[in-house]
């Protein structure tokens, strides 16, 4: 009989608040223990004049990190959640990269959720 796949793995990015008003990345965190489907959650409050983009960034080495094809997503609302629901991606390190056009926002949480054999 095999390993089961549905241990929850569940890792803070960032826990806020933060305000963010100039361009942003995160730390990175280690996804190589990950199989398979994962998630991150983007949590944001307290915004005036918002207009930002944010992307998923991987990496295979923690040093050279590259945007996640199709992940950008712009942002405009006072406050939201944001969930990037992704396919395995085969690299060993995430970050979230947030590019600030005008505005400011306070980051209350990025947090990364997956799974691994058990």
């Amino acid at each position: 009989m095999g390993f089961i796949l549905d241990s929850i793995v569940r890792k803070d990015i960032v826990i806020g608040p933060e305000t963010i008003s100039t361009d942003y990345i995160t730390d990175s965190i280690d996804i190589s223990g990950i199989e398979d489907d994962f998630a991150i959650t983007f949590v944001y409050d307290n915004g005036t004049s918002v207009n930002m983009n944010i992307y998923l960034q991987v990496s295979t080495d923690n040093l050279n990190f590259a945007d996640v094809s199709n992940s950008g997503e712009n942002i405009t609302d006072n406050d939201g959640t944001h969930i990037w629901d992704l396919q395995s991606t085969g690299t060993s390190f995430l970050r979230v990269r947030i590019q600030v056009t005008g505005g400011s926002i306070d980051l209350q949480k990025i947090e990364f959720v997956g799974k691994r054999r058990h």
